[in-house]
């Protein structure tokens, strides 16, 4: 493994390390995600409002030869949103780490469905990303302690745990409480049933009556953790400057 490349400086901050990988290391597999975009210029019907990546699925690749991907039929990518030629960044998240590499678009099929031939990655960046790594937010949530709910608001998030805004006192630092919350990944709304404990609180600068409280995720199943660092890098990619 090679080290010290460099990857794009829209997601470099202190919260990553960077290295230098080859294909065989990032274990790609079919059905894996990624996100693409072209380099030819911005196409931002093809992404979120935020964002001018979209969403695609591998469907397999011969090594030193090509890259298949699979453009699924969502609201976001509409008619034909690459040409062959074009120059394309590609991004991959294992969980752990984002992988950034270039290649260009080969061939360009409809049937029986779209898919695209993308010239084989030679050169991949890819950077660490630290399990603690926070993101500002804005989600609703309901709060529940002994049987009473409260909705109160999601200000920051990360895989562990979060920082939550309400106008209610959730008594001290240990308590256990139930927190549900929705969250969007692509053309999907995946609500979330958590349960936490309350590690820390203060009264908001901000605003009068609103207490802030510093709650750590407990018993959580893989599938959830997948879930919110999946929403994680995806908030990293459509609002890179929201890391904190």
């Amino acid at each position: 493994m090679k080290h010290n490349a460099q990857l794009d400086q829209s997601t470099a901050d202190n919260n990553h390390s960077s290295s230098s990988f080859e294909f065989d290391d990032i274990k790609l597999k079919v059905g894996d995600r990624l996100q693409i975009k072209s380099h030819t210029y911005s196409k931002t019907f093809c992404g979120s409002p935020n964002s001018d990546y979209c969403t695609v699925h591998v469907i397999g690749y011969v090594p030193e030869k090509t890259l298949i991907i699979y453009l699924p039929e969502t609201s976001r990518i509409v008619g034909n949103p690459f040409l062959e030629g074009e120059q394309i960044l590609v991004r991959f998240f294992n969980g752990q780490c984002i992988f950034s590499f270039n290649v260009f678009v080969e061939h360009v099929a409809k049937l029986p469905f779209k898919y695209i031939h993308l010239s084989f990655p030679k050169r991949i960046s890819g950077q660490t990303i630290r399990k603690s790594i926070r993101i500002k937010s804005n989600i609703e949530t309901k709060i529940t302690l002994n049987g009473q709910s409260y909705d109160g608001n999601i200000t920051n998030l990360s895989a562990t745990g979060a920082e939550v805004a309400i106008r209610a006192d959730l008594g001290e630092k240990g308590n256990t409480i139930d927190i549900a919350l929705d969250v969007e990944l692509e053309d999907t709304t995946i609500s979330l049933s958590l349960r936490a404990l309350i590690r820390s609180f203060q009264i908001s600068k901000n605003e009068i009556g609103v207490l802030m409280y510093g709650i750590e995720f407990i018993q959580l199943t893989s599938d959830q953790i997948g879930t919110i660092r999946s929403y994680i890098y995806k908030e990293l990619i459509d609002h890179h400057c929201k890391v904190i």
